[in-house]
């Protein structure tokens, strides 16, 4: 008879088997909001390191550019002002000359550019341009 008595101690009930996809359910509903959050955290912190590493690598080429930049305008400067020590003035003025127009060249084109992809960021991230904006500000 003990046999019959753990037999039967061992069975489950059949609500228990009903109640453990009931409580799986809850407890996704419980902990739902959890999740969410959790999964919106983490979305945001790879964001923030996406564009940590955009603004990054824009510095990081920047600063290239800076530095090339500089070294050219030194060889012209200094080829500009060999010419005009060999008696060829007008070649060491043009050298010179080229050289700033080319450099204010790329600098307005350069600013000019980032207005563009700051009004265009902020026209994503608001849904408007920086010209609506500016309109209804008015």
């Amino acid at each position: 008879m003990r046999t019959g008595r753990r037999l039967a101690s061992r069975r489950t009930p059949v609500r228990c088997l009903h109640q453990k996809p009931l409580r799986n359910i809850i407890w996704l509903f419980l902990h739902a909001a959890e999740r969410i959050l959790r999964m919106a955290e983490e979305q945001q912190q790879h964001r923030m390191r996406l564009e940590k590493m955009a603004v990054g690598s824009d510095v990081e080429r920047s600063r290239w550019g800076q530095i090339l930049a500089g070294l050219v305008t030194g060889m012209c400067l200094f080829t500009g002002c060999k010419f005009a020590e060999m008696g060829h003035a007008v070649e060491g003025a043009s050298v010179i000359t080229v050289n700033i127009v080319g450099l204010a060249t790329v600098f307005i084109v350069g600013r000019a550019m980032q207005k563009s992809e700051r009004e265009n960021k902020v026209g994503l991230q608001t849904g408007k341009t920086q010209k609506e904006q500016e309109r209804i500000q008015k």
